[in-house]
Parts: C-alpha cells; sequence; structure tokens
C-alpha cells in the first residue's frame, strides 16, 4: 500500500485534532486527519497509509504503548513515522523512545514550532533514506 500525503492526529481533544490539522495544512501543506480514539486510528490505517502519525499517549481506549506497538507491527509498521505527545515524560515514552517504536516525542502544551521542525525533518530524512 503506498504512502499517502496525509497526517494522521490521534488525540481525545477535538481541539487539539483540529488544531494540528490547521497547522500542518497551513505550515507543511498536508491535509490532515483527526481521530479521537485509538480504534478509529487502527481501522483508518488499515485503509489508508499516512505520512505520518501524531499519538497522543493517553487516550480513552487504547494505552498508548499498545497502541504503538500496534502500529509498528509488520509489514508496514518499521516504515511508519510516529511522534508521541503526553503532558509528561514517562519511563514508558523514554522506553518507546530507546527501542525505537517512537521517532520523536512532543510533551505537551506542544510547542508548534517545534512540531513542525520536528515533521520536516523527518520527512526530510524519510526522504533521503529513499534515495
Amino acid at each position: 500500500m503506498p504512502l499517502e500525503s496525509y497526517v494522521l492526529v490521534i488525540d481525545a481533544s477535538e481541539d487539539c485534532c483540529f488544531l494540528l490539522q490547521k497547522l500542518f495544512f497551513k505550515k507543511c501543506f498536508l491535509p490532515t486527519v483527526g481521530l479521537g480514539s485509538g480504534q478509529q486510528a487502527l481501522e483508518l490505517v488499515a485503509a489508508r497509509e499516512p505520512l505520518l502519525i501524531v499519538v497522543d499517549l493517553m487516550l480513552p481506549d487504547i494505552t498508548g504503548r499498545e497502541l504503538i506497538e500496534l502500529l509498528r507491527r509488520p509489514p508496514r509498521g518499521q516504515k511508519r513515522l510516529l511522534i508521541g505527545t503526553a503532558t509528561q515524560t514517562s519511563e514508558e515514552v523514554r522506553w518507546l523512545l530507546q527501542t525505537g517504536l517512537l521517532d520523536a516525542f512532543l510533551r505537551k502544551p506542544v510547542d508548534l514550532g517545534r512540531l513542525t521542525a520536528t515533521v520536516q525533518r523527518l520527512l526530510q530524512q524519510r526522504q533521503q533514506a529513499q534515495f
């Protein structure tokens, strides 16, 4: 399944999803889909492979670690770009970063400039790796 040019934001906060949709469209020229649950995200990813996923690690229906592990499953999971967000850095976040399950982590409230720079860096690294 080829990558599609959209960003998937998974966050229980509708306000956060809306804000990031506006940001990615305005700053990165990428359409964005915002979903409030991990289950919805898994269903969408099974049908349409996103360019990048931003996931809040505190969702109402699934733990952040469980969702990240599911998103990383083969065959496509290792190639997905995943950015985690949460209000606190925890041992779990450190473990997700150390094991390579997350490509980046940003504390909430997310600095939008830092998020934009992180996304651009990850997309550039992916593009360079393909050549």
